[in-house]
């Protein structure tokens, strides 16, 4: 499920962006972020991968649902966290279940509580 209605969206909501490359900012790719805030013009989000390697501390495992429209299992990146604009959404695919949102809150917490 693919809808086009951002203006609403809200944490624990999982977008797709055209994201730039790090090592290109001139070439993008299409994929999953989670919205943990938004304002008026930006949304700062926390990129989600299918690439299983790599697990840092700070990742959650997100498994697909009817709810979230993942197709497979992925890594939400704690650490990935970046500030985008509303320009390079494409649309809303899901939302993360109450149980993933928490775990996501409290991960954020203990990331943020370890500065």
């Amino acid at each position: 499920m693919f809808t086009q209605t951002i203006n609403n969206c809200k944490f624990g909501d999982i977008l797709l962006a055209n994201l730039p490359f790090s090592e290109d900012p001139s070439s993008y790719k299409k994929r999953p972020v989670l919205v943990l805030k938004k304002n008026k013009h930006d949304y700062l989000v926390a990129k989600i991968t299918s690439q299983l390697q790599n697990i840092e501390d700070y990742d959650v495992e997100l498994h697909p649902d009817n709810g979230n429209w993942l197709k497979e299992i992925s890594l939400l990146k704690i650490f990935k966290i970046t500030s985008i604009s509303k320009e390079i959404l494409l649309g809303k695919l899901g939302t993360l279940n109450l149980s993933d949102q928490k775990e996501v809150k409290d991960k954020l917490l203990t990331f943020f509580n370890s500065l």
